[in-house]
């Protein structure tokens, strides 16, 4: 196995649990604006950038005005965080803590938009274990291409080779696999199965396990 030096982090689902929190707002805003949206079209979603979605949400529902549903569905979102909170997913903060302590480069890499970002990592609790972000507005293309991760590693300095990718979703993983990185699944909604296997180097249980696996791979 490849000595790790910068770890690229997932958000939704794998340092934060408001994937949860997305489903439950997506139903509501389709039932709002009388959109069949159920939570399994919604999972669809995960791991795409707002422009990847709206493509699969307009291929499942012709004629979806889909700028009037993500409007409904930040609505949502948002009141349910606001109300509250969101969340940190099992061994989040101590395996950002204990990366920072060792000055190993940390970086989000996530789909969502930056301002939505900022503020559930900021209501999380973690927004300073990770200063170097690069979101939904920086990137032209979803995973499962590897263009956030590839910035992401620029952004660390360090070759993707070199990263460890944690992703909990199948478009997660397969664009770390796609950007060379190693890759590691924290499964959440998405369970682990074989057709994940290509594109993981290892399947974690936590942050804690991942933490674990760290301490024999840091470099």
């Amino acid at each position: 196995m490849r000595t790790i030096r910068a770890v690229l982090f997932d958000m939704d689902g794998l340092l934060i649990d408001s994937e949860r929190i997305g489903l439950r707002a997506s139903v509501r805003a389709g039932k709002a604006l009388g959109y069949p949206v159920d939570e399994a079209l919604a999972m669809q979603m995960l791991g795409l950038t707002r422009a990847g979605s709206a493509a699969k949400y307009r291929a499942a529902i012709p004629g979806m005005d889909v700028e009037a549903f993500y409007a409904a569905f930040t609505r949502e979102m948002e009141d349910e965080i606001d109300r509250q909170g969101v969340p940190r997913m099992p061994g989040a903060q101590e395996l950002l803590a204990w990366l920072q302590e060792r000055g190993i480069p940390r970086v989000l890499a996530t789909s969502t938009a930056q301002a939505l970002a900022d503020k559930r990592m900021e209501r999380a609790g973690i927004a300073r274990f990770l200063p170097l972000r690069v979101t939904g507005d920086d990137v032209a293309h979803s995973k499962p291409d590897p263009e956030i991760f590839l910035k992401a590693a620029s952004l660390a300095a360090i070759d993707p080779e070199a990263c460890l990718v944690l992703e909990d979703s199948v478009n997660g993983i397969r664009a770390g696999r796609a950007a060379g990185a190693v890759v590691g699944m924290v499964p959440d909604l998405t369970p682990y199965s074989d057709a994940c296997a290509p594109y993981c180097d290892a399947v974690f249980r936590s942050l804690f396990e991942a933490k674990e696996w760290l301490m024999l791979h840091i470099g």
